[in-house]
């Protein structure tokens, strides 16, 4: 306990400057999408003086960009039983937030290692392929493509890769904790995230879903989910959902804005699920006894809230 005290202290205290340019940097972009551009190389390039690292790849699907899994540690000694880590999906704009001001902050708190599970592609976000393997196929387990036409339906096969050959070889380089892992997912990777809380193995003993795009597949997959904790099935793991206040604002947003057909396509898809689905598919989750917090990120966009979640919970801090 006195560790844990230790750690958020440190985290709360260190972390001041890194929020306020953080802050800044968010706020202007709270209502548009996410830039593609890799402004600077990552840690994971440029080395760190805080963090050891270590990428390597693996062939993706055919036709699609191979996988790119990079893996960070606290230098230093080592806690018994290895460090806690934090898989983080969307490696590649993962990889963009962990400056060394950040990192100064987490090694001298004692970690956590950060696993950031990407694609190798020359852009923060892999459009096609995170499309591909993070969403979840249909109820009769086909594959469904999104509102934009990209083919989806494969967090199965993913999930299956993740834990059956990254993890064995990540925790063959790095001396992580296999009892004290997390998985974070934002957007597509959210429900990712939640497909694994409610389908996966144990894994994982904590699973972050960052403004989960529950939308998916017209509301079909939250039926799943809403079903599955109506017949008592339910996540054995703590399960967090972390989601911005003016997501749903940001979408009609758009909706005025745009002439792209796919994405009034998209739009329409998000908003054939009522945001009262999702207040209610929460407290379901919490009602039948599902171990976790519901964090609302006031004023954050969908955009937004990957940057604003990702960072507290490698802080530790689910406040």
């Amino acid at each position: 306990m006195n560790l844990q005290k230790k750690r958020r202290q440190l985290l709360r205290t260190g972390l001041c400057c890194f929020w306020a340019g953080l802050g800044a940097l968010s706020a202007p972009k709270a209502l548009v999408q996410p830039s593609q551009t890799i402004e600077k190389d990552s840690v994971f390039i440029t080395g760190s003086e805080y963090y050891h690292t270590k990428e390597f790849t693996f062939p993706g699907p055919e036709g699609q960009a191979a996988y790119k899994v990079s893996v960070a540690w606290p230098k230093g000694d080592v806690p018994e039983g290895g460090f806690a880590s934090v898989y983080a999906l969307d490696g590649i704009a993962v990889a963009g937030i962990l400056s060394e001001p950040l990192l100064k902050v987490l090694a001298e708190a004692g970690g956590p290692a950060i696993v950031a599970l990407g694609h190798d592609v020359n852009k923060r976000f892999a459009s096609i392929e995170r499309t591909y393997d993070y969403t979840p196929p249909n109820a009769e387990q086909q594959p469904v493509a999104d509102p934009m036409g990209r083919a989806g339906g494969h967090a199965p096969e993913y999930y299956r890769l993740l834990v059956n050959t990254f993890i064995p070889k990540i925790e063959k380089i790095a001396p992580l904790n296999s009892q004290q892992r997390t998985l974070w997912g934002h957007s597509y990777g959210g429900l990712f995230a939640l497909w694994s809380a409610f389908f996966g193995t144990d894994a994982f003993n904590r699973v972050v879903a960052a403004s989960p795009a529950l939308w998916w597949n017209s509301g079909e997959f939250l039926s799943q989910l809403n079903t599955q904790l109506t017949t008592g099935v339910t996540p054995n793991v703590q399960l967090d959902v972390h989601y911005g206040s003016a997501e749903r604002e940001e979408s009609s947003k758009h909706k005025k804005r745009s002439n792209n057909a796919a994405v009034n396509n998209m739009i329409r898809v998000r908003e054939s699920v009522p945001a009262s689905a999702y207040t209610e598919f929460l407290q379901h989750l919490r009602t039948v006894g599902v171990t976790g917090k519901n964090l609302v990120f006031d004023g954050l966009s969908h955009g937004a809230t990957f940057p604003h979640s990702f960072t507290l919970v490698v802080k530790g801090n689910n406040e």
